[in-house]
């Protein structure tokens, strides 16, 4: 596999990284190969992980990591996604619509499994679909409802694939979501909350039918994954009963949550805080457009409330369900110019570990590189959310 990569990058880098036809043959095998590339798998290509392709291109005098950044980093972050490498090759009108994300008549069936449904819509959205394995069980079953990282523009509910059968085995249903990406949505990262919502609303809609433990819902994710997670779990419940939607009219509580790699707040004031930055200038029109605000809103009371809302670690009370975060990245000073660091740094979790002790919230948190092991004995996520699913 190791061979396959370098030769991946010597055929990307003796193209030139121009953007003309040369380019869509290499381009596409890197999207192909991305989630090999992504080490920490969650939808982006850090500098970190693009540092250590640089290291092993050392000796090819034409690659070159800064042009293969430029060229595809559309958003300045100095990172490759896979939204953005799809942008790339959509516009060369070279990429199919479902390229990005595994067919699901390919995805092997799981021995453990009754009865699946893969790409099952939940609502308008071409991306408003999931996958679902239901568990061979004689009684109604857990679930866990698993939910993608990428940014918020990238990623794909196949990355569950690798968590399915641990669940499977022990009786618990799965399910893996899809959801809009914010350069498609009208309301910023709150259309990503709230497809994430009625995917969960949808599975509950479905309890009798699919012969569900509706009070034994879990949900798991990484990164943006993650926090969507918390937001959800955190929230009040968000059931409207008077909804002419009865999709809406269900239940948002859930019995446990995992989260991976996560942020603990979208209330990027915190980090500033919490990582000892000094704030940042001129990025209002990016936050308005990650909290679905038009000009001019980020100061104002909307702007406050949008802000309030995604404040993950703000929602947590004792009352809420039992907590799993861990994220497994280096600690020490936050290295700004790498993205992985900054979203997934260990103090992400000493955060939400701080609220859930400030609150009395049971937790089981892990941050290995600043001494935080809630239980040396088993520190899975898989592990803990059966434990409390099969209590």
């Amino acid at each position: 596999m190791r061979l396959q990569l370098f030769t991946l990058i010597c055929i990307i880098s003796s193209a030139s990284l121009c953007a003309n036809n040369k380019m869509l043959k290499p381009l596409n095998k890197l999207l192909q190969h991305f989630d090999q590339l992504d080490r920490n798998q969650d939808g982006n290509l850090s500098q970190e992980e693009l540092q250590i392709l640089q290291k092993k291109m050392a000796q090819n005098k034409n690659f070159s990591l800064e042009k293969l950044i430029n060229h595809l980093d559309k958003n300045s972050d100095k990172g490759i996604s896979k939204m953005e490498l799809q942008t790339v090759l959509n516009s060369n009108g070279n990429l199919s619509t479902k390229v990005s994300s595994e067919p699901s008549s390919n995805i092997e069936a799981s021995p453990y499994e009754s009865k699946s449904f893969l790409n099952l819509s939940y609502g308008e959205h071409e991306r408003n679909v999931m996958d679902v394995w239901l568990a061979k069980s004689d009684q109604s079953s857990p679930m866990v409802i698993y939910i993608h990282g990428g940014g918020f523009k990238g990623g794909d509910k196949k990355k569950g694939l690798r968590y399915r059968d641990s669940f499977l085995k022990e009786g618990i249903s799965f399910a893996a979501i899809n959801y809009r990406f914010l350069p498609q949505t009208r309301n910023g990262v709150f259309d990503c909350f709230n497809d994430s919502k009625r995917a969960l609303q949808f599975i509950s809609s479905k309890a009798q039918e699919w012969n569900l433990d509706r009070s034994k819902f879990a949900l798991c994710g990484g990164s943006a994954g993650a926090g969507t997670c918390l937001w959800l779990a955190y929230k009040d419940d968000m059931a409207d009963p008077n909804n002419s939607d009865p999709i809406l009219k269900e239940s948002t509580r859930v019995a446990a949550v995992a989260a991976l790699n996560t942020q603990c707040s979208y209330d990027f004031t915190k980090w500033t805080a919490m990582f000892e930055l000094e704030p940042q200038k001129g990025n209002e029109a990016e936050l308005e457009f990650f909290y679905g605000l038009k000009p001019g809103e980020l100061k104002t009371e909307k702007g406050q409330r949008h802000i309030q809302d995604a404040d993950l670690v703000n929602h947590i009370s004792k009352d809420d369900p039992p907590l799993y975060a861990n994220n497994k990245t280096r600690g020490g000073k936050v290295d700004i110019n790498d993205k992985g660091h900054v979203q997934h740094h260990p103090l992400h979790v000493k955060a939400l570990k701080d609220k859930a002790q400030e609150v009395g919230l049971r937790h089981q948190c892990h941050a290995h590189a600043i001494g935080i092991n809630d239980n040396p004995e088993d520190d899975t996520f898989h592990g803990f959310l059966i434990r409390e699913l099969k209590k």
